[in-house]
């Protein structure tokens, strides 16, 4: 168990070679990422349009919405944005990196792989979908009306060598028969799936932690992925 608790959330400095910190109570803590009057003007835009884009839709929010959100003036704004579309990427970008450095410091090179390991790694998954649960729902949220294709095509590349990583080290485990092989991939992503699904319904002011549901996961990934 003791493996399986040190998948704890990255901090948004994306430092993987340092431990990781443990996710914090959000039931009396404030929201990842706030806006900051003071902090540099791209990041205030990006957190402004990640921000509305959640909020009102990729539809509804405007480039002036988003300039008003982040304090700056319209013109500013697309000095560093040319258009909606270079926003949408750069939110979604974001969190495809972030996803990466955190498997990355899970699977880290020179680590041996076991069901620990793995188990730590669908933990952290987690944990990561209640860290960045904004900019998750608008990369699933831009979808093709927008005519934004090749945004999601950007992403979608990002995130699947995400899943990879899960896939790769399953597929060695397996050969190892430490765990079941039958239907390994379908499994694999389902509960990686399941997981992308728990922003949607974990409230911060409810009876379990973000800690205890990932636990609770964990239970979920063993007794799927041993039989």
């Amino acid at each position: 168990m003791d493996n399986v608790r040190n998948a704890r959330m990255p901090s948004r400095g994306l430092q993987s070679e340092e431990p990781l910190p443990r996710e914090p109570d959000r039931r009396s803590s404030e929201p990842s990422g706030s806006i900051t009057e003071n902090g540099p003007i791209r990041q205030r835009v990006l957190d402004a349009a990640r921000d509305l884009f959640y909020e009102q839709s990729i539809h509804g929010a405007s480039m002036r919405d988003i300039a008003a959100r982040a304090n700056v003036s319209l013109s500013t704004l697309y000095s560093y944005f040319e258009n909606k579309e270079a926003l949408i990427t750069e939110v979604q970008r974001r969190a495809a990196i972030i996803h990466r450095e955190a498997i990355d410091a899970v699977f880290h090179e020179g680590r041996q792989p076991d069901f620990a390991l793995l188990c730590a790694a669908f933990r952290m998954h987690v944990l990561l979908q209640l860290s960045v649960a904004k900019e998750a729902a608008i990369g699933s949220g831009a979808s093709g009306g927008l005519g934004y294709k090749h945004v999601r095509e950007e992403v979608r590349t990002m995130m699947s060598l995400y899943e990879e990583r899960f896939q790769s080290v399953a597929r060695e485990l397996a050969e190892r028969g430490e765990i079941a092989s039958a239907n390994l991939r379908v499994k694999v992503r389902m509960l990686l799936t399941a997981g992308d699904q728990v922003r949607n319904w974990f409230r911060p002011d409810g009876r379990l932690s973000a800690d205890e549901v990932a636990d609770i996961f964990v239970d979920l990934c063993r007794a799927s992925l041993r039989y």
